[in-house]
């Protein structure tokens, strides 16, 4: 293999000081998109497992790409990561090759060159290749090819890795998700095994030394990240749709398939709620197989983990959200595709928005928003431990890796926000207005915000520079400043919020929030506010003098959507005087009754939160509480005696 031996600085020189090289076109960029002068338009490769087990490929892959410039000479650029080249034929001919970019940009990759006589000229490089497969390995050894449980089979991104896109493990191509192409895949293989792979089925052929040669065909263009094969003794379970003919095969080993037909059941259902949404399906074909790792949505062929049809099926739940989340990205991701893996949003942010969004068409509002709010709890509690105030585009990878917790349930909850902001009709729109403009092609954040604002006619820049460029969450402090009687019977607590967030410039406004809070009955009351500066003040009224407490105050508690946002800080003034009919000893919390007319009720112990940590039902005149069994912090204690509510405070 002949190597390039000037360093990238040299290289900067010669661009800038030499005509024949001032032409030369840079390695791509995972998270840098700039357009390359050629264009990839059909892969069609023949590859050969002689034993799956060893991870041993033995290959020839045919690119065609046309030039699109005129230049007197350019680089053709391709990835290939663990086999070795054996040869590189450009139109028939053999040719040089060469390496180019850096393994710490993740541009490290081959070139060979083609000097275009016309616009539009027609290339083929055909490349002959051998070598063990590999995978990104590390802690989250994710992308890249695997044999696990008896199984062979590849998984298109990884999660550490700085390149991001996987599939050079296995087949050389211009492995960036800008330049989508159509795709021939022949896989020779032992008899004994099956292949599932992307595209349509086209052909199984049986040969006389006990191999099979399986073929699939993509007339869809598709992203090099969206491919995959997997290979082993597969049984297979077929869905029918009523209304087309659309092939649904799932792929699993014999011991799963009863878990498969139970979590597949409703796969058809889920797919009528995705084209009430957002119109036709837009493949031939809708697979899944049964992998160890995943899950992962390649185009026609999604990756499953195995643990995850087994848990539904344990679970006895046959809508499971990341069956329904990888569907959706047959349209969020592999129909309409990022230009670069900083827009990674565009997909993942979507897709798990879907989830609760199909589960209201399949169920109704309150599940969404349970659903919503669920993934908001997973962003707070795992995302920021683990990955810090990040923005949805073009994140910290460094700190985040290729596919943090952030773009996928902070964008979701932010996509129900904008959802509320805009209406139905309008939010529903344009996602179809995106979908059909950018159909089978490639897009950024730029165009995506672009398109939606064309559609609706709203101007989103504040929204999207604070939820979608901006880093972070709300923190927000809530001072009950006053509490007065109205004299109707009702109590007025005027609040102030302030938003104390430090991941971020402050403030993050024009955005509604939901408070809920609740009256004697604990019948919950929502009230929807629009953050519009740092500090503002509101006013709440209830039933109850106590009301203003901790106890009763919630963020994203509401029926309408919800914010990445959260409570950090509480104070309040003390509520009106008013006789309790009971007496606390707060060391130990112990309070004795002290009213005949009382006999026993229920109290319930919260944390700063409002998240309800224990219940205690009392019978007689004196109740205990141990401190002892609860972590250092604020609690509240939410005392109700005849339908009357009393709330206390203890520090543990």
């Amino acid at each position: 293999m002949k190597k390039v031996f000037f360093l990238l600085v040299f290289f900067v020189l010669i661009v800038q000081f030499s005509p024949l090289f001032g032409e030369f076109n840079f390695p791509p960029n995972p998270v840098n998109y700039f357009e390359q002068p050629f264009d990839v338009v059909k892969y069609d490769f023949h590859i050969t497992f002689d034993n799956p087990v060893d991870k041993y490929i033995e290959g020839i892959c045919q690119i065609t790409f046309i030039s699109k410039s005129l230049s007197p000479e350019q680089r053709f650029y391709f990835h290939l990561w663990g086999p070795e080249i054996d040869s590189v034929f450009l139109n028939s001919e053999r040719v040089e090759l060469y390496e180019a970019g850096d393994v710490e940009s993740g541009t490290a990759c081959y070139f060979i060159n083609y000097v275009p006589t016309e616009v539009n000229e027609r290339f083929v490089a055909k490349i002959y290749y051998q070598g063990n497969m590999i995978s990104e390995g590390g802690n989250m050894d994710f992308g890249g090819v695997h044999y696990d449980d008896e199984i062979l089979y590849s998984m298109g991104v990884g999660f550490n890795n700085n390149f991001v896109s996987t599939t050079r493990a296995w087949l050389p191509c211009f492995d960036h998700p800008s330049d989508k192409a159509e795709v021939v895949a022949r896989f020779d293989v032992p008899a004994k095994y099956t292949v599932a792979s992307v595209g349509t089925f086209s052909s199984k052929s049986e040969t006389d030394n006990g191999r099979t040669e399986y073929t699939y065909k993509s007339f869809d263009d598709i992203a090099t990240y969206l491919m995959t094969f997997a290979v082993g003794e597969f049984d297979t379970v077929s869905f029918h749709h009523s209304n087309k003919n659309l092939p649904m095969t799932i792929y699993a080993k014999a011991n799963q398939i009863e878990a498969v037909r139970y979590a597949f059941e409703t796969l058809p259902e889920i797919l009528d709620a995705y084209e009430s949404y957002f119109g036709e399906y837009p493949f031939d074909k809708l697979d899944y197989v049964l992998t160890p790792k995943g899950s992962m949505e390649h185009q026609t062929l999604v990756n499953i983990a195995s643990s995850v049809v087994m848990s539904a099926y344990n679970t006895q739940n046959k809508y499971n959200s990341t069956i329904i989340h990888e569907l959706a990205h047959m349209w969020f991701g592999n129909s309409v595709t990022p230009l670069d893996f900083r827009d990674a949003w565009l997909n993942e942010s979507f897709a798990s928005f879907c989830e609760a969004f199909i589960y209201e068409k399949i169920f109704d509002k309150a599940r969404y928003i349970k659903h919503l709010r669920e993934q908001g709890i997973t962003y707070f509690n795992y995302g920021i431990p683990r990955e810090g105030a990040q923005a949805i585009y073009d994140f910290d990878r460094a700190k985040a890796g290729n596919y943090p917790i952030t773009i996928y349930y902070k964008g979701s909850n932010v996509l129900s926000i904008l959802r509320y902001l805009v209406g139905d009709e309008k939010f529903l729109g344009a996602l179809n207005h995106y979908l059909g403009k950018y159909a089978y092609g490639n897009v950024n954040t730029e165009q995506f915000i672009r398109t939606f604002e064309e559609f609706t006619q709203a101007d989103m820049t504040e929204f999207f520079d604070k939820w979608v460029y901006g880093a972070g969450y709300i923190e927000l402090q809530v001072d009950v400043t006053s509490i007065k009687d109205r004299g109707d019977g009702t109590y007025e607590a005027n609040v102030t919020l302030r938003q104390i967030q430090t991941s971020q410039g402050l403030p993050i406004i024009e955005t509604p929030i939901e408070f809920s809070y609740s009256q004697f009955d604990m019948t919950p009351i929502n009230k929807i506010i629009m953050l519009d500066a740092n500090e503002q003040d509101i006013q709440f009224t209830s039933d109850e003098h106590a009301f203003p407490s901790i106890s009763s105050y919630r963020v994203n508690y509401g029926n309408d959507f919800v914010v990445p946002a959260r409570i950090a800080r509480y104070t309040s003034v003390e509520s009106p005087e008013i006789a309790r009919p009971y007496e606390i000893n707060d060391s130990q919390f112990t309070f004795e009754i002290t009213s005949d007319s009382y006999s026993g009720g229920i109290a319930l112990i919260t944390d700063l939160n409002g998240r309800i940590i224990e219940g205690v039902i009392f019978d007689n005149k004196c109740v205990s509480i141990d401190k002892n069994i609860f972590a250092n912090g604020l609690y509240f204690v939410i005392i109700n005696l005849n339908n009357h509510i009393y709330i206390e405070k203890f520090i543990k």
